[in-house]
Order: C-alpha cells, then sequence, then structure tokens
C-alpha cells in the first residue's frame, strides 16, 4: 500500500511541476500579447488614416499593425488555453490552485485563431 502512496506522490509532484510549466508559459504568452498590443497601438495612426481614406497611410504600418492586433488576440487565447489546461489538471489531481497565478482576463479568453 505504501508503494500506491509514493506512486500517487511522483504522479502528484510531477502534476505540479507541469501545471508551473503551463502557469508560465501562459505568462510569456501574456508578455507577447502585451508587446503586440503596444505595437499595434504605436501603429493606430497609420490604421486610422488607411480608415480616413485620404492616402496620408503608410500600406506597410497599417498591414503591420493589423497584424500586431490579429496577434494580441490569439495570444491572449493561448494563453488561456494553457490557464485552462493547468486549471484542469489542478481540479482531476485535487491540487490547490496555483498561488503564482497572476492571469489577467482577455477579450478573446479560450479563442485563437
Amino acid at each position: 500500500m505504501s508503494d500506491t502512496n509514493e506512486v500517487r506522490a511522483v504522479k502528484l509532484t510531477k502534476a505540479a511541476e507541469l501545471v508551473e510549466r503551463l502557469r508560465k508559459r501562459a505568462e510569456d504568452e501574456r508578455e507577447i500579447q502585451r508587446n503586440n498590443e503596444a505595437v499595434a497601438a504605436a501603429l493606430q495612426g497609420q490604421i486610422e488614416a488607411f480608415r480616413r481614406g485620404d492616402g496620408t497611410h503608410n500600406t506597410f504600418a497599417v498591414r503591420l499593425g493589423l497584424d500586431h492586433q490579429n496577434c494580441a488576440k490569439r495570444d491572449a487565447g493561448f494563453a488561456a488555453d494553457w490557464d485552462a489546461a493547468a486549471d484542469m489538471i489542478e481540479e482531476i489531481t485535487g491540487l490547490a490552485p496555483s498561488t503564482s497565478d497572476a492571469r489577467a482576463p482577455s477579450v478573446e479568453e479560450g479563442k485563437h485563431g
């Protein structure tokens, strides 16, 4: 019976380590998201000029800005997915929720392209 408890303890330790890696990956995605949002915000003036149709926009900057907007949405979804996987592992194994969980709600939580 003690072997069974030891095996369970090892599995729980490995599950906890996996949860920690998933949370770290989610935070990395959120950092990438914040970077993409910053670039998109910096190029917002070009996107607005394009939408006005007055010919004052830089086509490359518009495409870059839109790409970063889309990537930010995708990255938010990836972060939500990593966190959902960690939550599910915690629920299945009975592990206490991570105390280092620094999640922020995302606009497109769990949805990415």
